[in-house]
């Protein structure tokens, strides 16, 4: 068994592990951006010539994430996940990151537990069909607003994901909008078509933003009736009160955030009201 770099012709074995776990989200623009991002993070575990695993590290300035950790259910019971996230810390490790996340499917938390992980909170995941409505301070998100809204994601991120961030608005620029009052941008949110409906985050708002539902609600002005599916952390208890009260519904068995080396809190601030996505915060 090999760990070797992640390279564009295993993009259809990467979204095809996906598929099997109904990770409708993770397509082939997910793993490109992942490769265009840092192409050394991206592993894939092969067997002979069979691939039969991957994830994925993803490294910011101060902290790193690791997400799409899978490996084909047939060749569970190996080890082939411990190494496979063995390489993906080592990895990070070796780019000064002593601060790692990751949100983990409940089945697989023992494993993450086994290499050092710790327990910070659930992860959420809520579906709702909110009415929409136009916002006189909403508009859409154009190329030079990106510096600032950078800016405020890294107030409340905690790190620099602008490469998401710019990524994420130029596939989806129906679903990319600012919150903007006296000419300041003081929110934003993003998202993106998926098999399954329109996957929303991240979505951030200044601390003195009283109504951040605006945002969404312009939001769902694009969306043609399509499901929104949210990722939140359990400790925004602003965020869940507020999508409860538009009627989304939360899932069963959510995943959970966990926590390596010196935890920093990323992606923990009240102003976060989605994540990102569970592999890259």
């Amino acid at each position: 068994m090999q760990i070797r770099q992640m390279t564009p012709t295993d993009m259809n074995v990467a979204v095809e592990l996906a598929t099997r776990e109904n990770w409708y989200s993770e397509n082939q623009e997910v793993f490109r951006a992942f490769l265009f991002h840092d192409s050394k993070g991206c592993f894939i575990a092969e067997k002979g010539e069979e691939p039969v695993g991957i994830c994925i590290a993803t490294p910011y300035t101060h902290a790193g994430f690791i997400g799409e950790l899978i490996v084909a259910e047939e060749h569970r019971g190996q080890g082939i996940g411990s190494m496979l996230l063995k390489k993906a810390i080592e990895y990070l490790q070796t780019k000064g990151i002593q601060s790692i996340y990751l949100d983990a499917v409940p089945k697989a938390v023992t494993l993450y537990e086994r290499q050092g992980f710790h327990r910070v909170c659930s992860s959420l995941r809520f579906t709702g069909k909110p009415e929409g409505k136009e916002d006189d301070h909403v508009r859409a998100m154009r190329k030079w607003d990106l510096d600032p809204v950078c800016r405020l994601d890294r107030n409340a991120f905690g790190d620099d994901r602008h490469f998401f961030l710019k990524w994420i608005s130029f596939i989806g620029p129906d679903f990319a909008k600012v919150f903007a009052k006296d000419k300041v941008i003081i929110g934003y949110i993003t998202g993106r078509y998926v098999k399954n409906g329109v996957s929303v985050g991240p979505w951030v708002m200044s601390p003195d933003i009283f109504n951040p539902e605006r945002l969404l609600l312009s939001l769902a002005m694009e969306t043609l009736d399509e499901p929104l599916h949210i990722g939140v952390l359990e400790i925004n208890k602003k965020s869940i009160q507020l999508l409860r009260s538009l009627g989304f519904q939360e899932k069963e068995n959510p995943s959970v955030r966990m926590a390596w080396g010196k935890e920093k809190d990323l992606g923990t601030a009240s102003t976060c009201f989605a994540i990102g996505s569970p592999a890259k915060g």
